[in-house]
């Protein structure tokens, strides 16, 4: 949420679990034309009280260092140019007991607002489907011996074994 000040927020909260996890930003979050601040919020996934951490343009956000359920982005300046646009891009990770029960689909949805100098404010969300699958792991063995007729004792014998994963 912007709360008093001008500026835009981004929100992606309680999405993740303790099988999907913020894997961190990959570059640096795009500041948005006009924004002279940003504050992102980790919202711990125990519970307790949301963190705080400011950080400047052009720098890539540390990760928490603790499980979360969500963070906030909140950018805010005197004027935040009309059209301003932001971008912020991180990894979703998950261990193989998210995909216990596979194929799963989770919804991860993100929530912006602005607020403009004159107090007027907007809101828009959007969402995209993330879908777990079970790894998927096979085998194949072949073994073949040679000469495949008979042979006598002390005749030299050549086994051969193909094993394919996939």
């Amino acid at each position: 949420h912007v709360h008093d000040d001008l500026g835009l927020a981004l929100s992606d909260l309680a999405f993740f679990t303790d099988e999907v996890t913020f894997g961190g930003f990959t570059t640096a979050p795009a500041w948005p034309t006009g924004a002279t601040a940003a504050t992102i919020v980790w919202f711990p996934l125990a519970g307790g009280p949301p963190v705080d951490v400011t950080f400047s343009e052009g720098d890539t956000p540390a990760p928490p260092g603790f499980l979360i359920s969500g963070f906030a982005i909140t950018w805010t300046g005197t004027l935040i140019q009309a059209d301003a646009a932001s971008q912020i891009q991180f990894t979703i990770d998950s261990s193989e007991d998210a995909a216990v029960d596979a194929p799963l689909t989770l919804t991860n949805t993100v929530d912006a607002e602005v607020v403009a100098p004159n107090g007027l404010d907007a809101t828009a969300t959007d969402s995209d489907d993330l879908t777990l699958v079970n790894p998927d792991i096979d085998v194949t063995l072949a073994k073949t011996i040679r000469p495949t007729s008979a042979v006598e004792p002390g005749e030299t014998v050549i086994s051969s074994l193909t094993t394919t994963a996939t």
